[in-house]
């Protein structure tokens, strides 16, 4: 198995699904690919031509595309543990889920027989139209890239401006924004955009268990808070 090739086809496919992931990801992903062919090696994650030094050459050479960015955060702050994550750039690192993978591999995912072709993602704008003229019970639909986009209009009834934080808490089928009065980076949280919308990341939306392409938004003023069901 060609290392680099196969760090490559793993980020890839993360890319491709808009995954967030560190090189430690990559690492067990690959490792766990190479057991399913039935091969023994390891794989280093550290030193030269580790996973994690590839994993950087890939971001820094272009390979996972221009909507991917990378954010050093807090994996573990009471062991001062700190990772740096690849994240969509619409996505907040703040819902970086450090145990995903874990969970992806417990389910058996069948490892590739051959190298995959990399796979383009294509752009496209992203368009969130209204089915309902109401803030309560409003419809959006998510665009390709599986976002959904919490328009201005809600966002204000809600006491949001731009620039400030909405932390997201998690239910099934439900996700919660509620409007912060600080900034604690080590809560998942979205800053409301330059435009006073908030995207939300088919990521996050998968968390809350919300997969359907139409996602109903309701706002509560009094609470300052937003649901996304």
């Amino acid at each position: 198995m060609d290392i680099k090739q196969e760090v490559e086809n793993v980020i890839n496919d993360f890319v491709a699904q808009f995954k967030m992931f560190t090189a430690y990801d990559v690492t067990k992903m690959v490792r766990h690919r190479a057991s399913q062919l039935g091969l023994t090696d390891r794989f280093s994650h550290y030193g030269k031509d580790g996973v994690r030094d590839i994993v950087g050459e890939l971001f820094r050479d272009g390979s996972m595309g221009n909507d991917y960015d990378h954010t050093l955060i807090s994996i573990d702050s009471q062991k001062n543990i700190t990772a740096i994550v690849y994240h969509d750039v619409s996505d907040s690192p703040s819902v970086y889920d450090s145990v995903w993978v874990e969970r992806e591999i417990s389910q058996s995912i069948p490892a590739p027989v051959a190298a995959p072709t990399p796979i383009k993602v294509p752009i496209a704008a992203p368009v969130s139209p209204f089915v309902a003229n109401s803030n309560n019970g409003c419809i959006v639909t998510t665009d390709q890239r599986g976002r959904a986009c919490v328009l201005n209009s809600i966002v204000r009834a809600a006491g949001g401006n731009i620039g400030d934080w909405f932390y997201a808490t998690y239910t099934p089928g439900k996700l919660v924004l509620t409007l912060g009065v600080s900034c604690d980076d080590s809560l998942p949280h979205y800053v409301v955009d330059k435009s006073s919308n908030i995207r939300v990341s088919a990521y996050v939306l998968n968390k809350a268990n919300i997969y359907a392409d139409n996602v109903t938004i309701s706002v509560d003023s009094k609470n300052s808070t937003i649901t996304l069901t």
